[in-house]
């Protein structure tokens, strides 16, 4: 199953991979302005990369963080699926009782 996520991950490293192939095609062309834009390109990707790493470190406590909480309050946590379940169903029947 393709995701969105994955999607936009696959997209990502496949510009990256551009990049990298674009910098690696350029490597013989001594100009100043070539040189200083494969400079620049390289510095990007580093910050993307970086960028990347620390989104996922970030999801990853977030999501460790919730887990931790579903399980330390298992009814609360119940309870709030399903009124969060109850407003999604009012919402999408307020808006198709509207549309009619």
């Amino acid at each position: 199953m393709n995701t969105p996520t994955e999607a936009i991950g696959k997209d990502l490293n496949s510009l990256a991979d551009h990049a990298r192939d674009l910098i690696c095609a350029t490597a013989n062309i001594a100009e100043n302005k070539v040189a200083e834009a494969r400079k620049r390109l390289s510095d990007a990707l580093n910050s993307g990369k970086d960028s990347a790493s620390h989104a996922r470190d970030s999801a990853l406590r977030c999501a460790k963080s919730g887990c931790d909480s579903a399980r330390a309050h298992p009814y609360q946590s119940v309870g709030m699926a399903l009124g969060l379940a109850a407003l999604i169903v009012a919402a999408t029947r307020l808006y198709a009782y509207r549309r009619d």
